[in-house]
């Protein structure tokens, strides 16, 4: 027999699943030789620990850098897979829990409407140029922490033979480095 311990229905992210004797996987653990009316006994485990990221979230909106609630941090592996997220709390606070350890990139996203600009950790505008985070198992790496770019203002009155049209749709949108125009609001 080979022993499974799944924490996936527990709803914790303070431990891992994993295979008897912290395998990999199912052929690399051990099998337990267990015959029919004996038992074993003393087969206890600690199960791992993930790793957690955790900072706070500030922009200077009214003169100096103040907490901002709501904003999403997704942190993403190389292959641009997304593995934990969280949402700031009241204090600009977040911690992206069940973390392995490894190299993410985080992003910073404004969900919402405050006058912020979204971005990747230490002001990247993508993924490909955000700088990695990196933690080893276990590890409870803090000090993240992100001020997000104040956003600008645009108004105007959008006419049709100069009178004001009603209910027409604005975007903004910028070139990005890959070339693209992406929205921004």
């Amino acid at each position: 027999y080979k022993l499974f311990f799944d924490v996936s229905q527990t709803g914790t992210t303070d431990a891992f699943s994993t295979w008897w004797g912290q395998a990999s996987n199912y052929g690399a653990t051990t099998a337990l030789a267990i015959s029919n009316g004996n038992s074993s006994t003393g087969r206890n485990i600690a199960l791992p620990i993930p790793a957690t990221i955790s900072g706070t979230v500030t922009a200077n909106l009214t003169g100096s850098p103040e907490p901002l609630a709501g904003i999403s941090v997704t942190a993403y592996d190389s292959t641009y897979g997304q593995v934990s997220s969280a949402t700031t709390d009241e204090s600009g606070r977040y911690k992206l829990p069940g973390l392995p350890a490894g190299s993410y990139k985080l992003e910073f996203t404004n969900n919402v409407g405050l006058n912020v600009f979204g971005e990747w950790f230490n002001n990247a505008e993508n993924f490909s140029s955000a700088t990695a985070v990196t933690v080893t198992a276990s590890q409870q790496l803090t000090g993240r922490d992100v001020e997000l770019a104040r956003g600008a203002i645009l108004a105007g009155i959008v006419t049709n033979g100069g009178n004001p049209l009603e209910g027409a749709d604005v975007t903004i949108k910028r070139l990005t480095s890959f070339g693209w125009a992406e929205e921004v609001g």
